[in-house]
């Protein structure tokens, strides 16, 4: 039986590799049309990822923090508000570090890469989460 962590888990590889990958699909000029189909399926993958892990990352939190739950359910609504700005913020670092035509070619690619380090990041906060008393 798969338990919600679990479920969190897979959600978090999905989203994580998929936007991963993103990063080492190769350009339009050495595969051609396929380079536009890989990255429309990582992000119909990324899409369906990001949808399960909002929704039980919320449950997650509401069952696990009986005493203010609204206060700490706020956290999971606010990520996008949150994610946003720190992706501007990496996107101008690495801009800032990378010489401007190598960011064209190659450089873009380095924010989508990060996303494996999150990965690791947060598997290793998931495997020390243990399912709600509820469940």
């Amino acid at each position: 039986m798969a338990t919600r962590r679990n479920i969190l888990l897979i959600t978090l590889l999905l989203s994580g590799i998929s936007i991963g990958l993103t990063g080492l699909i190769p350009g339009h000029l050495s595969i051609g049309v396929w380079a536009i189909i890989i990255l429309v399926i990582l992000r119909f993958v990324l899409g369906f990822g990001r949808g399960r892990e909002w929704g039980g990352a919320m449950l997650l939190t509401m069952e696990n923090f009986k005493g203010r739950r609204e206060f700490w359910s706020s956290f999971v609504g606010s990520t996008i508000g949150t994610g946003l700005p720190l992706g501007t913020i990496v996107f101008l670092v690495v801009e800032f570090l990378v010489p401007s035509g190598a960011m064209h070619s190659h450089g873009w690619r380095i924010q989508f890469l990060l996303s494996f380090v999150i990965v690791v990041i947060g598997l290793m906060i998931r495997f020390r989460i243990s399912e709600t008393p509820t469940f």
